[in-house]
């Protein structure tokens, strides 16, 4: 499968927070409760075709690592190295979770 993260190819979101704009797939974000509820919910937006998304007060790295996990990693391994270190604990996952305020 091609690497689909940031992709605008087949891309239906575009997410927006702080300097960022990330091209993301609905398919993709709804594994995550918050974004599933969000693009749920409906709204003119969400009937277009392509829909954007302000996220506001959120960590733009721990986002970024976020989507990044979504898109990318299937162990924690994966988000551990994502974020930079040998090995993820639980504060660390618990920083991300906060700094992203998306749960």
């Amino acid at each position: 499968m091609p690497n689909l993260f940031n992709n605008p190819r087949f891309s239906d979101v575009l997410l927006l927070f702080g300097s960022k704009k990330i091209h993301a797939h609905a398919a993709i974000l709804v594994d995550s409760n918050y974004f599933d509820v969000l693009l749920s919910t409906p709204t003119q937006e969400t009937k277009d075709k392509k829909i954007t998304m302000t996220l506001e007060d959120v960590d733009e790295e721990s986002t970024l690592i976020y989507l990044q996990f979504l898109y990318e990693a299937k162990t924690t391994d994966k988000l551990a190295a994502l974020m930079g270190q040998t090995e993820l604990n639980s504060q660390m996952a618990l920083k991300l979770l906060l700094d992203t305020r998306i749960f």
